[in-house]
């Protein structure tokens, strides 16, 4: 689809629809003017020849532009197709109407044996419908290279339901098609597996297995792809059609016709009988279409949604009606002048691309040689069965590798066939060696939203490899992951378990607010690293690598598995067959090892000796941030550490980009002609901005969270359209199934960074909660005077406040047991209750250290290990699970929420609240029924005594609640202190 939106005025475009198989281009410069045009060109099929078709559109006879016109035609040098909305009257096209100056110019083009051009539209051919008189005029014309014109035939089909009769021009041109892959995969059967395992048994048995390493995986290979293709055999994946309408029926297509056919006959008989006829016709139709797709909307809402959908299902539903869909490769590709239309043109291109953008080999011959420190005694590692079957329980169903085993064939395997894998891992890890096929990758590129389809950097490489080695992969992970951990520095949060974007940015927020009540600025600047994962120089790694307290053995492995890779880019039906990946640089994208390799590789990197200066790492998102009353030293501490950073930057072959490299001043001061501290990074100045959107969330130069707030909003309002289709009809989707939808579309958008935000104003919060119990409200279909408790009694959801609440509790709750943790020793161990914050000045952490306090906790330096309190103390079990409600229920009291949420199951509820809402529901329907004003006197008052009934129930849960939850909490305290009085101070 080529679209063009127009620029002047409030809606209107044009839109060109081309077959999906079908490559094109679009032309774009030519002179703007009065009128709308769009051009496409399309390739011939066997030749090198374009032609273009120009969609035109012209608003009135006055507005012709005929410069504009001339134009855009001149810009194209193929053959030309020119047909659209033209709203001119001329003899030459229509012999009953007449000429005037614009129609005469667009005449004498025509006419001009210089354009070669030729009028197609037959003479009165009647391409619009009067309704007031039933007569047709032509203006709707389609114009032609002479060498075309012979091929042309013009015809009208059945009319639509509009005054434009729809005007097919068939030209007989073979464009070029692409032949669009289809997918193949395994048929496979749940009933059939016992067959394929006693298939894999069989043939095991016949022969003897090799023993090296390579020989072995290609005979397992071999095996399980054979008894797979007796067994289940392939299938081939059709692509999904567009769904049609719901609720286009017979009856529809019933009166589409009827209404056709009263149309036509008017038109060819404009009498009075026949037009009162078409109008008849016209509004069954009217009435019957909308009618019938409201009822067929409603029967797929109620069998689509329903109580036991699940969360994948509903994002699966929610990425299909807003037209998330990965669209294929089927326009012009473009890169550096060349122009690639066809399948095998387009992977050159993409290769070239690719190649182009992988660093080169970097030599290692001129730099010192990096020694492990330490040599290890070479221990030998021995995979067991329970090893793969803790591995295989996690596996999930994906796409197949090259060597086409699939996750479910290494689900289902035997005894046997899983002895066999077993003998494969061992060996290879004995070896050190990694079979060839394992280091082979299929490269798919899909295009990113939003992005040109023309460009071959708008696609992301999606590499496809052995399942069978990712499940080796799996294995090696799980034997590293300990001894990586204690390497990474505790400021790397990323890739490793327990830590999170949060933690990152409870750091950042921690040092920002700590120096506004200090009085001091923070001067942060974030780095970005180009082509990370590409970038990673193997020798360095390995080096690296060595210094650990691994296995020489699993160290020899992974240096192995990083070599010798070979990868292909496959598109439609096409391949570019097996290339060569540079040996010395770059990791597997999408490998299971890549991350905790970048981890290690990234280890070294130590801002200990900058005094004033902190470093946030989360995998390759870097950032450094200062803070100080003077801006002097403020950019000198800054500067130094980016010395350091361009520094471990040459020493590891990377690189960053300063285009997309930001500093921002976090500050508070008002000093509005004050120039911000400027740093460079590699001899150039890093631009300066007063936002930056950090790890998903948007920081301003003063925390007030407003431009974070507004994005929010306007993604509400946006993934609000989904809820608000759902609940169109007039039952809607079941309240089970709504409360479900919003929680995957919408608060799962709202929770992420909520904790941060919860000090902005009062204002920009509300803006939130309006936006909100919005959705809320259309999704249930209540009047705007519907009580907010009542909405989230009925969905069974929470307060946006108390969500932010709920969420920064058990974070803090999380933090307090991970002693180790770096935001437990910045954050939290710290905290001193004295201190003191002016408003929407005190970090995220800092409510629950004054929470703990008023609870009858006198503080939180040095916290006991929750893990240790059940053996620590005699005679008492205070588990985590007990702190966490007790915690979470005073704060619950300490934030004074306003309304507590209710069970939503009628069970739960008092009698005296069943009977009111029961009332209520009898009222209504007979208040919409007669419209009285008695009866809505009667509605008013069951409405409002079931408002201070809600009331009244939510005010004496929420005390009982406060009362049990503090004095939990002193017993638990005199019970700490009694058991051991040396934790009396903390």
């Amino acid at each position: 689809m080529a679209r063009w939106d127009r620029k002047t005025g409030p809606g209107g475009g044009l839109m060109t629809l081309v077959k999906d198989n079908i490559p094109f281009k679009i032309v774009d410069d030519f002179t703007p003017g009065k009128n709308e045009i769009g051009i496409i060109s399309v390739k011939e099929d066997g030749t090198d020849n374009w032609i273009s078709v120009i969609n035109y559109y012209n608003r009135t006879a006055t507005d012709f532009d005929f410069k504009q016109f001339k134009d855009a035609f001149q810009k194209c040098k193929e053959r030309k197709i020119i047909a659209g909305d033209f709203n001119l009257h001329n003899p030459m096209w229509d012999s009953t109407s007449s000429p005037n100056n614009n129609s005469n110019l667009l005449a004498d083009f025509i006419t001009d044996p210089q354009n070669m051009v030729c009028l197609i539209t037959p003479i009165d051919l009647g391409t619009r419908l009067n309704p007031l008189n039933g007569k047709t005029s032509t203006i709707d014309l389609t114009i032609a290279s002479l060498d075309l014109s012979v091929d042309f035939e013009v015809i009208i089909p059945s009319p639509f339901d509009s005054d434009h009769f729809p005007v097919m021009s068939v030209l007989n041109f073979s464009a070029y098609r692409l032949q669009l892959m289809k997918s193949v995969s395994w048929k496979f059967r749940k009933e059939s597996w016992p067959e394929w395992q006693r298939e894999v048994d069989s043939d095991l048995t016949d022969v003897e297995l090799p023993t090296s390493v390579e020989e072995l995986n290609e005979k397992l290979t071999q095996v399980m792809v054979n008894a797979s293709e007796r067994v289940f055999g392939y299938v081939k994946l059709k692509r999904k059609s567009r769904n049609s309408t719901p609720g286009w029926n017979a009856a529809c297509q019933k009166a589409y016709k009827e209404r056709n056919t009263a149309r036509n006959k008017f038109r060819r008989n404009p009498t009075v009988t026949n037009k009162i006829e078409m109008n008849a016709k016209q509004a069954i139709f009217r009435k019957i279409v909308p009618q019938e797709i409201k009822n067929g909307w409603k029967t797929l809402i109620e069998t689509k949604f329903t109580k036991t959908t699940s969360i994948k299902e509903l994002w699966r539903s929610w990425k299909v009606y807003t037209g998330q869909r990965s669209s294929p490769i089927s326009g012009i590709m473009i890169h550096n002048g060349t122009t690639a239309a066809t399948t095998p043109e387009k992977i050159k291109l993409l290769k070239e691309y690719l190649i182009a953008n992988i660093p080169p080999q970097l030599s290692t011959q001129n730099r010192p040689t990096m020694q492990p420190t330490q040599v290890f005694p070479k221990n030998d590692i021995e995979l067991v069965e329970q090893d793969i079957d803790t591995i295989i329980k996690k596996l999930k169903p994906g796409a197949m590798g090259p060597d086409r085993i699939h996750n479910e064939m290494l689900s289902n395997m035997s005894p046997l066939l899983k002895a066999s894998v077993l003998t494969l891992f061992n060996r290879s890890i004995k070896e050190g060696y990694v079979p060839s096929l394992w280091k082979k990758a299929a490269i798919i590129p899909i295009l990113k939203p939003q992005k040109d389809p023309t460009s071959p950097k708008s696609y992301r490489p999606i590499a496809l490899t052995s399942c069978l080695c990712k499940l080796m992969e799996r294995l090696i992970k799980k034997k590293v992951l300990p001894e990586i951990e204690k390497v990474v520095q505790p400021e790397q949060l990323g890739f490793l378990p327990q830590r999170s974007t949060i933690d990152c940015l409870v750091r950042l927020e921690n040092q920002i607010k700590q120096g506004f009540r200090l009085g001091k600025e923070t001067l942060a600047v974030f780095l970005d690293m180009t082509s990370a994962f590409d970038r990673v120089n193997i020798p360095t790694l390995m080096a690296k690598l060595k210094k650990l307290n691994i296995s020489p053995q699993i160290v020899e492995w992974i240096g192995n598995f990083l070599t010798e890779r070979k990868i292909e880019i496959t598109l439609e039906n096409h391949s570019s067959g097996f290339f060569s990946a540079p040996n010395n640089v770059g990791l597997p994208q999408g490998g299971v090892l890549s991350p905790l390799l970048f981890l290690v590789y990234c280890h070294d990197i130590n801002l200990d000796t900058i005094l004033g200066c902190k470093l946030y790492l989360y995998a390759d998102d870097i950032a450094v941030a200062a803070s100080s009353r003077d801006r002097g030293c403020l950019k000198a501490s800054v500067q130094k550490a980016l010395y350091y950073l361009e520094n471990w930057t040459m020493e590891n072959y990377m690189s960053f980009s300063t285009e997309k490299s930001v500093s921002v001043l976090f500050s508070r001061k008002n000093r509005t002609n004050a120039q911000p501290p400027i740093v460079s990074l590699a001899g150039v100045d890093i631009q300066h901005a007063e936002k930056f959107c950090y790890l998903g969330v948007l920081l301003d130069s003063k925390l007030l969270w407003t431009n974070h707030i507004d994005y929010l909003v306007g993604n509400l309002r946006s993934r609000a359209n989904f809820v608000n289709a759902i609940c169109l009809s007039k039952r809607g989707a079941p309240y089970s199934c709504v409360s479900k939808l919003i929680g995957a579309t919408i608060t799962s958008k709202l929770d992420y960074g909520s904790m941060f935000y919860r000090e902005a104003t009062k204002h920009n919060l509300q803006k939130l909660d309006s936006a909100f119990n919005q959705v809320l409200r259309r999704a249930l279909g209540c009047l705007k005077t519907t009580p907010t408790p009542a909405l989230y009694c009925e969905l069974g959801v929470t307060s946006l406040q108390r969500r932010r609440n709920n969420l920064q509790a058990r974070y803090f709750l999380k933090k307090m047991g991970s002693t180790n943790h770096i935001v437990y020793k910045e954050c939290i161990a710290t905290w001193n209750q004295d201190l003191q914050f002016r408003p929407r000045f005190s970090p995220t952490v800092y409510k629950y250290s004054c929470l703990m306090s008023n609870a009858g906790l006198p503080g939180l330096v040095p916290t006991p290990n929750i893990d240790d309190l059940s053996s620590r103390f005699n005679g008492i079990v205070m588990t985590y699970d007990k702190i966490k409600t007790v915690v979470l229920a005073a704060e619950n009291k300490h934030t004074q929420v306003h309304w507590s949420p209710l069970p939503k199951t009628l069970s739960f509820l008092p009698k005296e609240l069943i009977r009111a809402r029961r009332k209520k529901k009898r009222v209504w329907p007979k208040y919409v029924k007669c419209r009285c004003d008695n009866h809505y006197d009667i509605f008013k008052k069951c409405r409002n005594r079931l408002r201070n009934l809600t009331q009244k129930i939510v005010e004496n849960h929420e005390e009982a609640i406060a009362a049990d939850a503090k004095q939990n909490l002193k017993d638990f305290w005199h019970h700490i202190s009694a058991a051991d009085p040396f934790r009396h101070g903390i």
